[in-house]
């Protein structure tokens, strides 16, 4: 198993200042605790990317390696949201498959909702 060469921490992921709107200081530890969550995603991230490149042969071995790590990322970003509570934008149909969104028609007459704005 291959491991980084540097480490990835919760101070890599600053908490956004429109995140921590709230008094609540425990509301604000919670909201910060995700940067956690974040390094441990992005170190596993690193490590199963260093492993596949080590094995990559080519060039398009590489690119598969990169795309299949980047799938991996979007799938577990999109398991947070669904566990998610309260969170603006929540209930629009989703499916984390690059394009899949593209594919998907929308209401005849009406928007097509789009999480990209």
């Amino acid at each position: 198993m291959t491991t980084a060469t540097t480490t990835i921490t919760p101070g890599h992921f600053p908490t956004s200042p429109l995140a921590l709107r709230t008094a609540d200081p425990d509301r604000q530890t919670q909201v910060r605790a995700f940067a956690s969550e974040q390094a441990a995603a992005a170190t596993t991230a690193a490590t199963r990317i260093g492993d596949l490149w080590a094995q990559a042969g080519t060039h398009a071995d590489r690119i598969t390696a990169l795309g299949q790590v980047h799938t991996e990322l979007i799938e577990w970003r999109y398991r947070l949201a669904l566990a998610a509570a309260g969170r603006l934008g929540q209930g629009l149909a989703h499916d984390p498959r690059p394009g899949a969104a593209a594919a998907r028609p929308g209401r005849p007459g009406g928007p097509r909702p789009s999480r990209r704005g």
